[in-house]
Formats: structure tokens, C-alpha cells, sequence
């Protein structure tokens, strides 16, 4: 099966653009302070097959961490695609954390509805931000 795609990049700036409304996720978690995914204007985000797509996050930890991971999936009715990134980054307690996700949508993404869920996990699978979002494969 062909897989997704995904590079993470620590962003310093962040280039101003429309913040993205994203939902906060089912495990209580506080969604991040910012979202801005390229090229969606409104709801849901209509993702073209092949294009790269850009999600800025910006959200502040609760405590310090040693490590931090993402975890990003695609939810449609039942079924589940995962994708984990592991990277070494130490963080402080209350510091602002600016992240760039890149996915590439590959051609065999069915062109229908998805939720796409992204979470930040730190050290003891400390949950510091979740968010959910609706798009569109076209």
C-alpha cells in the first residue's frame, strides 16, 4: 500500500494568512492556538490530489518535555489511516510552539470527505494539543 507523504519542519516565522476554524478533538485536549492550512478559504478544505499542502500550528505546552511526537490521521466512516513522527526537540513548560506539517496528497486518496485529526504528544504520552478538521479530496 502507498503511504503518505509527511514532512515536518520547524517553522521560526510563520507568513500571516487566514487562520483555519478547526474543531477540538473527542479526548478533551485544548485545540492549538492557531491553524492556518494552505489554500483553504472555507469549509471543508478542498485538497487536491498530488499538491502539497501546508498546516501551520502554533500552540503552547502545559509542561516541559524532552520529546514530542505528532500523530496525524485521516478518519472516513470506519476506517483509519495513521501516521506517527517521532523528533527530539526539548521544550520548556508554557513556551509557544510554531510547527509546519507538509502532506503530500497522493493520486490514490479516493475523492471524498475526510477528517483529518492532528495531535501533539510529549514525554508519559502527555497530550498538548489536538485538532480535527474537515476536508475534501478532489
Amino acid at each position: 500500500m502507498k503511504s503518505l507523504i509527511i514532512l515536518l519542519v520547524l517553522a521560526t516565522i510563520i507568513v500571516p494568512t487566514t487562520q483555519t476554524y478547526v474543531k477540538s478533538c473527542e479526548n478533551g485536549v485544548s485545540k492549538p492556538i492557531k491553524v492556518q492550512i494552505s489554500d483553504c478559504q472555507r469549509l471543508p478544505c478542498r485538497i487536491k490530489k498530488n499538491q502539497i499542502v501546508s498546516v501551520n500550528i502554533s500552540f503552547n505546552t502545559t509542561q516541559s518535555t524532552k520529546t514530542l511526537q505528532s500523530k496525524v490521521f485521516f478518519k472516513k466512516f470506519s476506517g483509519k489511516f495513521d501516521f506517527s513522527l517521532n523528533f527530539d526537540r526539548p521544550l520548556k513548560a508554557y513556551e509557544q510552539v510554531d510547527y509546519e506539517l507538509k502532506m503530500l496528497f497522493q493520486g490514490f486518496y479516493p475523492l471524498n470527505y475526510l477528517k483529518l485529526y492532528v495531535t501533539f504528544i510529549g514525554d508519559n504520552n502527555k497530550l498538548f494539543t489536538c485538532f480535527a478538521v474537515d476536508i475534501l479530496v478532489i
